[in-house]
């Protein structure tokens, strides 16, 4: 396995950017993933790099949309309030030149807000490219807009958006109630398929798991073009150039799996790439002796349960939790995405009666329990 600070995307990429004529900004914007976090103090903006590079070595350069402009995370002050356009640049250092800019559009308000909201979103995976939105319940907003990384913006309440490759996007929410703006990005995988190959490239794989570990098997047809090397990120840090690979993770979770392979089209003398992303779940293997955890603020009612219905009570503030139950064997048999509210009702129509254990799990916390159910 290759750490992603070791050279084999590094070589992907200088390969096709220097071969190819039209692949290099696809092909940029898959390796560079610029984003950014920002916070309001009077006319100063502050702004905290949140990018994704796969590795690779980069320079930034902010443009603050005022004139002014930075190399480093800087502290910015305004001359007067308004709504500005900030942009990051990343640039590679090393090998072939390769470039992409990301920009949000940053209200820098006459008074500070005191009570700013703390805003947050829904997401969910629709597998073709395609996220879905809603915005977090509890939130007052005279208005709102999303901002999805690739220059496109929308005032739905619950919008969609299709991107033309899969992998991780830099999607923002901003929130006005009266002269307050309060704004959230946070990182979200999309699924599904991309290609500057057309159909002369079709790519897929299958994983197998058992408990932390997968099998990956890649699914490669090349028609007219030359497939190179191929590289997997396996959504936890790590890469690997094997054909087909078996990794081991650290710990159960949700990974946004990607496959990432180069081709040469030597009739046009041009390269192409095409890219696969699938999010698996790893499980532990699960026994009766197997450890039980708990995330703080959260509890389960009535356990055992009668009805088929059980109650999660969480004293936090809201956040976004992937929710799994097994069966005494270790096997899936109920999943869902599902915000944790102060109080969250689960249905589990056609789970036979048993001990089952359900998994609670958002970004930072996971929460393990058996739960009975007799009826």
């Amino acid at each position: 396995m290759t750490s992603v600070h070791d050279k084999p995307l590094l070589a992907l990429a200088v390969l096709l950017l220097g071969a190819g004529k039209t692949v290099a900004q696809p092909l940029c914007d898959v390796l560079l993933r610029p984003a950014f976090h920002y916070t309001t103090e009077g006319l100063t903006v502050h702004v905290v790099d949140s990018s994704v590079t796969y590795g690779l070595v980069t320079d930034a350069f902010w443009d603050f949309g005022d004139g002014a402009t930075a190399s480093s995370n800087p502290a910015h002050t305004y001359a007067e309030p308004g709504t500005y356009r900030i942009c990051l640049t990343l640039s590679t250092t090393e090998g072939a030149h390769c470039s992409s800019t990301y920009c949000r559009d940053v209200v820098v308000p006459a008074n500070t807000c005191p009570l700013a909201q703390e805003v947050w979103f829904n997401s969910a995976n629709s597998l073709t490219n395609t996220g879905l939105f809603t915005i977090g319940s509890g939130l007052d907003a005279d208005s709102w807009v999303w901002e999805f990384g690739d220059g496109t913006s929308s005032t739905d309440t619950a919008p969609s958006h299709t991107w033309l490759l899969p992998g991780p996007h830099f999607v923002t929410l901003t929130l006005r109630l009266g002269d307050c703006w309060s704004s959230h990005g946070q990182w979200v995988g999309v699924d599904g398929n991309g290609s500057t190959c057309g159909p002369d490239l079709f790519l897929d794989f299958t994983a197998e798991l058992n408990g932390t570990t997968a099998n990956f098997q890649p699914n490669l047809i090349a028609s007219g073009v030359v497939a190179t090397q191929g590289i997997w990120s396996y959504g936890d840090g790590n890469i690997d150039t094997a054909l087909a690979s078996v990794h081991s993770y650290a710990a159960p979770g949700r990974y946004q799996v990607c496959y990432l392979v180069g081709a040469l089209d030597l009739a046009n003398q041009d390269t192409c790439f095409s890219l696969v992303c699938k999010t698996i779940q790893v499980n532990d293997l699960v026994g009766l002796g197997d450890r039980i955890g708990r995330i703080g603020g959260l509890t389960v009612w009535p356990n055992p349960t009668t009805n088929g219905a059980i109650e999660l009570r969480w004293t936090s503030p809201p956040v976004n939790a992937h929710i799994l139950v097994l069966d005494a064997l270790g096997r899936s048999v109920w999943t869902k995405e599902q915000p944790l509210l102060s109080t969250t009702t689960l249905h589990f129509e056609g789970l036979a009666r048993g001990q089952y254990l359900l998994t609670v799990t958002t970004a930072h916390e996971r929460y393990v329990q058996w739960v009975h159910f007799d009826h």
